[in-house]
């Protein structure tokens, strides 16, 4: 009796090939671009690594795919490095003159580019699972992944934040709106694209990193390569909503009618605010820029918060966001909770941006103990102190680390530092993957004083955060020199040696507008300093701006 040969599964991972960081002329639109910041995205490094542990699990074997030029081989040798069979399709180029052809794959009709890697992975084997990352050049439509699937003629299922197998077949999550989870069964063969979700590629030992660098990459030559049609694009036009259709409200009231019209809209909580307010007989400040910015605290969504999330939910490993602020006095007309204030606002907001990219994210509850011993004068102020900050951001990280993956801190009180800095130098000799930011501002002051604690900046911030608790009516001028001028004396009586009201700088001229335009400029400049990850000798994020509000 003949014994039959059984295949291992195969198990495809395809990877684009593309620049990380292009630079383009906001005035003449030119796009530059440089080899050296090329590779594959997180999402795409995301499915190679899930590619890899499905055929640990299957005894399957990985083959990583992607289509482009000779520069596109640097990819393929890292994949080649963790242990994927490699295969390149040379993308056909449109002339030497065009300077985007290398990057067709991502302008062009994708189709055509489907047909061509399915050819090629066929001269390899019938593929049992196809997997890719989330992230493309047309916002996650998933068209590259759809047309394989066709070609295939196999299941799909896109924008997955965990996978794992079960039995023959896997095991997925989806997310949906409104923090919910969707559990699929995915059958064999299939087709899916994956989340980066805080999943990391494995790192490849010296040796096979070496062997991949010396070993030719091989190149796919499929049936026919067609070059595809260009895609045709108009002129851009404005968005325009589909409208909503709501029933007009019941009552006589004018008012009720009224709130009863935003209850509908989905403004619930806000309507029975304004009806709660207006039986007692009070009125709530206004705060309309920071409710339409999405910074005010009563606009968080909850949702992305770790304390309100299950333990099932949890999976993929995902960045985790820890605010670290103080419990510390800020002036005569600041509340003391002001630098975990600005320490959340930038997380909330950071977080939806990192998550726009494919990055799965949670904020962990705020620390709003940190170490404020110059402030130790002032009633109301609560420090731990260096050492009990540090101890406590090294035992935090090392229990988050057996299920999340990538750890930040947001700290946004400057006596935090040194206790930062320490913690994460321990954690990262520890083998941790972490690092810090600070929630730093910048504003072009004209010449104005130095604004060091509870001034214009802080001031500022407070009225577009926490509009209800500031109370410019005692706002008052304090110390005035700058702050290298005031360290000395700071370094023996604390703050109070200096000022007496416990303000470094002048709070006059504070605005919600400057308030909004400094907390967008922190918000940009700490989703930019994570998205790159480039930690320096401290842990620190890069970021230029030195300075730290609080």
């Amino acid at each position: 009796m003949t014994q039959m040969t059984v295949k291992p599964p195969l198990i495809v991972a395809l990877l684009r090939h593309t620049d990380l960081r292009p630079e383009v002329d906001r005035l003449s639109g030119h796009v530059s671009r440089d080899d050296r910041s090329a590779g594959a995205n997180p999402a795409e490094l995301a499915a190679l690594e899930t590619a890899l542990r499905i055929a640990d699990a299957w005894d399957g074997r990985v083959l990583a795919v992607t289509a482009g030029p000779v520069t596109a081989e640097a990819t393929l040798r890292e994949a080649r490095a963790v242990g994927a069979s490699v295969l390149r399709v040379p993308w056909p180029s449109r002339g030497a003159a065009d300077e985007d052809a290398w990057i067709a794959d991502l302008a062009d009709d994708g189709r055509s580019l489907a047909e061509v890697l399915v050819a090629a992975i066929r001269t390899v084997g019938e593929p049992d699972l196809v997997l890719c990352g989330d992230r493309s050049a047309d916002r996650g439509t998933g068209a590259i992944p759809a047309y394989v699937a066709h070609e295939l003629g196999a299941a799909q299922a896109l924008g997955l934040v965990s996978v794992s197998v079960e039995g023959a077949g896997l095991r997925a999550q989806r997310r949906l709106d409104g923090g919910r989870r969707e559990v699929l069964r995915v059958p064999r063969p299939a087709v899916c694209s994956v989340e980066a979700a805080g999943l990391r590629l494995r790192r490849a030992s010296l040796k096979a990193e070496l062997e991949a660098r010396r070993t030719a990459v091989p190149i796919a030559s499929p049936p026919s390569i067609v070059t595809p049609a260009a895609v045709q694009v108009g002129r851009p036009a404005s968005h325009r909503p589909r409208p909503r259709l709501v029933p007009p409200p019941a009552g006589s009231d004018p008012r009720e009618r009224l709130l009863e019209a935003h209850r509908r809209a989905g403004h619930q909580e806000r309507a029975d605010r304004a009806r709660s307010d207006a039986r007692g007989g009070g009125r709530r400040r206004p705060a309309e820029l920071a409710g339409r910015a999405g910074l005010h605290p009563d606009t968080a969504v909850m949702s992305d918060l770790l304390a309100r999330a299950r333990s099932p939910e949890l999976s993929g490993r995902p960045m985790v966001l820890i605010p670290v602020g103080s419990t510390e006095q800020h002036g005569p007309h600041l509340p003391l909770g002001m630098d975990t204030v600005i320490a959340e606002a930038v997380a909330r907001r950071a977080a939806d941006l990192i998550r726009e990219v494919g990055v799965d994210v949670l904020i962990a509850p705020a620390l709003a103990y940190g170490s404020s011993g110059e402030h130790q004068h002032f009633a109301g102020t609560v420090s731990i102190g260096q050492e009990a900050l540090q101890h406590l951001l090294v035992e935090l990280v090392r229990s988050a680390g057996s299920w999340a993956g990538r750890c930040v801190f947001v700290n946004g009180h400057g006596g935090n530092v040194p206790a930062v800095v320490a913690a994460v130098r321990q954690l990262r000799y520890e083998g941790h993957d972490v690092g810090w930011a600070a929630c730093a501002a910048t504003p072009e002051r004209d010449g104005a004083a130095i604004d060091s604690h509870a001034g214009r900046i802080e001031t500022s911030l407070a009225l577009i955060l926490v509009p209800d608790d500031v109370r410019l009516e005692r706002a008052e001028p304090g110390a005035l020199e700058p702050l290298p001028a005031l360290l000395s004396r700071m370094r023996v009586g604390g703050v109070a040696a200096v000022s007496p009201n416990g303000v470094l700088g002048d709070p006059s001229g504070a605005s919600a507008q400057e308030g909004l335009r400094l907390v967008s400029g922190m918000v940009a400049a700490f989703v930019s300093s994570v998205l790159m990850w480039a930690p320096d000798g401290q842990g620190r994020l890069g970021d230029e701006r030195s300075g730290v509000v609080g």
